[in-house]
């Protein structure tokens, strides 16, 4: 399949395509059309894509962290559930960095 055959089915521009090879990340709303046209799964092409991270050999499976990733690696990732969870992520980390700029305003205060 050419690139401009595979721009095509994707539903891009070859230029896109040059670019994503050149390193550039695909949009997440092309995540499952890339998919479908390379026949890989959608977590396959969201890890490669760099949406997830990919194995990690030296993980304590125990650790917190590592059972909420497992958690995460469940979920069936759509675009519309990842522009949700990066929205929600967002807002936490705004809230997050005003209560240190209040908390930093008290301090200074006192």
């Amino acid at each position: 399949m050419t690139r401009n055959q595979f721009a095509e089915r994707v539903g891009v521009s070859h230029v896109t395509v040059g670019r994503w090879i050149r390193g550039r990340i695909p949009d997440p709303a092309y995540i499952d059309p890339i998919a479908d046209v390379l026949v890989l799964g959608y977590d396959e092409v969201a890890t490669r894509a760099g949406y997830r991270p990919r194995g990690l050999d030296d993980v304590d499976p125990d650790a917190p962290s590592e059972q909420l990733a497992a958690m995460v690696r469940r979920v069936e990732w759509t675009p519309d559930r990842y522009e949700t969870m990066r929205s929600i992520l967002s807002g936490w980390l705004e809230r997050d960095r005003q209560a240190e700029r209040e908390e930093a305003e008290r301090d200074g205060r006192q």
